[in-house]
């Protein structure tokens, strides 16, 4: 279970989502959740909101000469939006990102609407074993980084748990987490849990992993690292994702099709 949203942050995710509509009037949002430290489990006093979503852009931006921007990054009172365009998300969930299924699996909805509930139903079809190839590279990549600090850095440090244990726990149960602190309760191992309540605890206070501890750390890393091939090896989830490509596209073209008729009507 992801870390519950207080009452100002609430208010201050409705004020920057209001912002952002008067600064894209012709973003049809489709959802935004919240992801990020709120999401992971490693959420401290003075982090930000990261929103994540997508949205429909207008017919006209579309096909006409100018090119369109598919990606939207934005800030406003510490929330800090990165949505996509309908059309190029749908391809990056295609391609078995897991954080792209993560962000319509989050607990924390902003805003929601028909259309996601098909994203959702999309996203569900893309888990499978393929999945396999984003965790291992964004693993890699995340290690190179913590090899770099040496390992001291407590938010990388939980970001490496999480990447592999989310993947660990998929493979080995099928379920779907992304509380780094519940994946490690999930599993269960003593290790993993001794050594991530030690992250989340340091990175609360606002402090460095202790040189002492880092030896133990990347072994027990490289450990689950281990299982979760192994794991991913005798999985029951599927080889492959099994989608209807041509009955996705349908979908795609019919919600632009009805955004044109309501743009013509307007």
């Amino acid at each position: 279970m992801s870390i519950e949203l207080t009452f100002d942050e609430k208010r201050r995710i409705q004020e920057a989502l209001d912002r952002y509509k008067e600064a894209h009037p012709d973003h049809k949002v489709v959802f935004a959740t919240v992801s990020g430290s709120h999401l992971f489990g490693t959420k401290t006093d003075d982090a930000d909101v990261d929103l994540r979503g997508c949205y429909i852009l207008p017919t006209e931006k579309l096909l006409g000469l100018e090119k369109c921007n598919e990606t939207t990054e934005f800030v406003h009172s510490d929330v800090e939006f990165q949505f996509h365009e309908v059309g190029k998300f749908l391809r990056l969930l295609l391609g078995s990102n897991m954080n792209f299924v993560e962000y319509l699996k989050s607990d924390l909805k902003v805003l929601w609407s028909k259309e996601a509930d098909e994203l959702l139903k999309i996203a569900e079809q893309t888990i499978s074993k393929e999945m396999f190839n984003h965790i291992q590279g964004m693993s890699i990549h995340t290690w190179k980084h913590a090899e770099k600090e040496h390992f001291l850095l407590t938010k990388r440090d939980l970001y490496l748990y999480r990447e592999i244990l989310r993947g660990l726990v998929l493979f080995q149960d099928g379920v779907w987490l992304a509380d780094v602190e519940q994946l490690a309760l999930h599993y269960d191992d003593v290790e993993t849990k001794k050594w991530v309540g030690y992250l989340l605890d340091k990175k609360r206070n606002g402090l460095t992993a202790e040189p002492r501890h880092v030896k133990l750390i990347k072994e027990n890393i490289q450990a689950l690292q281990n299982k979760m091939l192994t794991q991913k090896e005798f999985s029951s989830l599927a080889f492959e994702k099994k989608l209807d490509l041509r009955k996705i596209n349908g979908w795609l073209l019919n919600i632009r099709k009805e955004n044109f008729k309501s743009e013509k009507v307007n």
